[in-house]
């Protein structure tokens, strides 16, 4: 029985339906699909080492706190690929989810260069402002959702972040 199976078989799935014609899959395997499969412990190591050094790095202290704050706000947009925040003060998105590749890499290594060039803040904030800009992430109508926000007392700040050094490691800033 077995040997008169082997003579019919033919090697090819018979059809449901001997009218129905199967056709060719065009399936389109690509490398690249593969480069962004999620990586929660790079992801995780990029997101909280980049937190680390901005942390240790920008001016600490109340009286820097507003120009932190637009330096984290430029940062989070660029990894929420441009999701702003709404009125409520939310952003919908998380930083910490965003792809490896495009978002993760390449603000890390944003922050790296920051560091190697001196890690003056204001260059930090224009960096990921730049980059915000080039893909599209403002609109000449958008201006930060923030209660509080005046263009003067903005530029006011960002100006003030220009002459701040970077934090000292040998002594403890007041806080």
């Amino acid at each position: 029985m077995s040997k008169e199976s082997d003579k019919k078989r033919t090697g090819k799935q018979s059809k449901l339906f001997e009218d129905e014609d199967i056709g060719e899959e065009d399936i389109n395997f690509e490398s690249d699909i593969l480069e962004d499969v999620a990586n929660p412990d790079l992801s995780h190591d990029l997101y909280y080492g980049m937190k680390r050094l901005m942390i240790d790095n920008l001016p600490r202290g109340k009286k820097n706190e507003q120009g932190r704050r637009f330096i984290y706000d430029e940062v989070n947009l660029f990894l929420n690929s441009g999701k702003h925040i709404d009125a409520k003060g939310r952003r919908g998105s998380d930083g910490r989810m965003a792809y490896i590749n495009p978002q993760l890499h390449p603000a890390f290594a944003t922050v790296i260069d920051w560091l190697r060039h001196g890690a003056i803040p204001f260059q930090l904030y224009e960096a990921f402002r730049r980059k915000n800009e080039d893909l599209g992430y403002y609109d000449k109508r958008e201006k930060p959702v923030d209660a509080e926000y005046e263009e003067g007392a903005f530029n006011q700040q960002l100006k003030a972040l220009l002459s701040v050094p970077p934090p000292r490691k040998d002594k403890e800033d007041e806080k």
